[in-house]
């Protein structure tokens, strides 16, 4: 890359919340997608954790994905406005060999919708991810899970392995041209006498000198590049 194109690279950090029912593989599936590791010994998250994967898009835009680890037990708590705040996205995680899960995401949608948006009267765009899809056995066909978003109000629906890897290229392309290609809400307008300047896009902000927290960031970043470059 050339001085040129690198000076014309932006930083931008974009909040994506995890979320779904305990046992899920919501750790497993962040685990898999910022660092590329699995580990079969499965330690239940309590309260939150969060790693974070570095993406170069089309060539120019630096992109710093934060994804944040909710604990499935979370949602009888009262902390979760707390950590859906600033998000940018939501990844709704069900097991596909446990079909109660599937009805639970529907709770945690129900969830975010009443406790984060985007801007006022904009829901945070929520995507399905139907994991541990190296079982032989699937419940659901993609009929019924196309029809199951486009009934709940999910963007779409990733079919996802951390063990295997499977869906999960698909799902960062798919999550980061989203991304990049949603509409941002206008900046606030304020009275000539105000001094404070306030942005209304608070989910997509300068990038910050940051770390990962927790045993599921032990591994280096990563930089991935997708997008064809300009």
């Amino acid at each position: 890359m050339t001085n040129t194109e690198e000076a014309e690279r932006s930083d931008i950090t974009f909040k994506i919340i995890v979320v779904g029912e305990v046992g899920v593989g919501k750790t497993s599936l962040v685990r898999r997608i910022t660092r590329d590791v699995f580990n079969s010994v499965y330690k239940p998250t309590i309260g939150v954790d969060f790693c974070i994967t570095d993406v170069l898009y089309q060539g120019k835009v630096l992109l710093e994905l934060q994804l944040w680890d909710i604990g499935g037990q979370e949602r009888f708590g009262n902390m979760t406005k707390l950590f859906y705040r600033d998000a940018a996205a939501a990844f709704v995680v069900c097991d596909s060999t446990r079909p109660q899960t599937l009805s639970a995401a529907i709770k945690w949608k129900n969830d975010i919708d009443d406790k984060a948006e985007l801007s006022p009267g904009r829901l945070l765009p929520c995507f399905l991810l139907y994991n541990k899809c190296d079982s032989d056995e699937l419940i659901h066909s993609d009929e019924e899970l196309a029809m199951f978003c486009s009934e709940n109000g999910f963007i779409g629906c990733y079919k996802t392995s951390a063990v295997t890897r499977m869906g999960v290229e698909d799902l960062e392309l798919g999550i980061v041209t989203y991304l990049m290609n949603m509409p941002q809400p206008e900046p606030e307008v304020l009275e000539p006498e105000v001094d404070l300047i306030s942005l209304s896009t608070t989910q997509c902000y300068k990038r910050k000198s940051s770390s990962c927290c927790g045993s599921a960031c032990e591994q280096p970043r990563r930089l991935k590049t997708y997008g064809q470059e300009l």
